[in-house]
């Protein structure tokens, strides 16, 4: 039984302590700006080259996690040029230390675990790729989509913020999950055909699925605790989110099945 979780260990590994170091220095600065520097946060926040960031995050991520990380796979000057990328990536995935303010209210622990943990997926999605140059390029691109969509939900934020949509309206959020839909249920299958491809273990599938289901999950994690803390952020577009998503993955999850035992592929597990 060949194992899927990473093919180049080494490379995985030196990526690996880098990102625990890029987590542990935007924690660090973010925590720093919101609690002792409030003017060089909102500097940071008000500056045009931050609001497109925000505006287009989704884009950004998408770049990383396909021609980003898998160029950093298989290009000659891979092993120099993923480090960098994963920089760049985690400056983006923790919106330049731009914490959330409600980290100074006594959040509580899943709170904060949610909070930065949905920080650190993106960053495990392209050390992923980065370290498996065998991983199958339909993988890469479902995996690429399914973050797009997870981090679209910013750019919804943004259009609604500058008053450019209703993000509560029927449309905005059928919309949103019609698009996420299919790109979920896309991933399931991917992770599922590429486990049973290679005879993998069921831990290995999990492995495939841990960066997206951290994102989602972490996610969806927040909403109780925020919610809590910030009753007036209260919303129909993320209920409608804590509703549809995870009914998208079930589904997903269904359909992969269904896949698998109509093509004969081998059972996993």
């Amino acid at each position: 039984m060949r194992s899927i979780v990473f093919e180049d260990l080494e490379r995985a590994r030196a990526l690996l302590l880098l990102l625990v170091l890029l987590v542990v220095f935007w924690i660090v600065f973010g925590l720093y700006c919101l609690i002792r520097e409030p003017p060089f946060r909102r500097k940071i926040t008000g500056s045009w080259l931050w609001k497109k960031q925000w505006l287009y995050h989704p884009v950004i991520i998408f770049c990383f996690l396909l021609p980003g990380a898998r160029g950093a796979c298989i290009a000659p000057c891979g092993p120099c040029l993923a480090p960098l990328l994963l920089a760049l990536l985690s400056a983006v995935a923790f919106n330049c230390g731009a914490d959330w303010g409600q980290l100074l209210q006594k959040p509580g622990l899943r709170f904060i675990l949610c909070y930065y943990l949905h920080h650190v997926a993106p960053l495990l999605a392209f050390v992923r790729v980065a370290a498996s140059p065998e991983l199958p390029l339909s993988f890469v691109v479902a995996q690429a989509l399914a973050f797009t969509q997870a981090w679209g939900m910013h750019t919804v934020l943004d259009l609604k913020h500058r008053g450019v949509i209703d993000w509560e309206s029927p449309k905005i959020i059928a919309i949103y999950h019609a698009i996420g839909l299919p790109v979920i249920v896309f991933f399931c299958v991917e992770v599922a055909r590429q486990a049973a491809s290679q005879a993998s273990s069921f831990q290995d599938m999990l492995v495939l699925g841990l960066p997206l289901a951290l994102q989602y999950g972490t996610r969806w994690g927040l909403w109780g605790p925020l919610l809590k803390m910030s009753p007036e952020v209260d919303n129909k577009f993320d209920r409608a989110k804590q509703k549809i998503e995870p009914a998208s993955f079930a589904l997903g999850a269904a359909v992969a099945c269904a896949t698998q035992w109509a093509t004969q592929w081998p059972v996993v597990g």
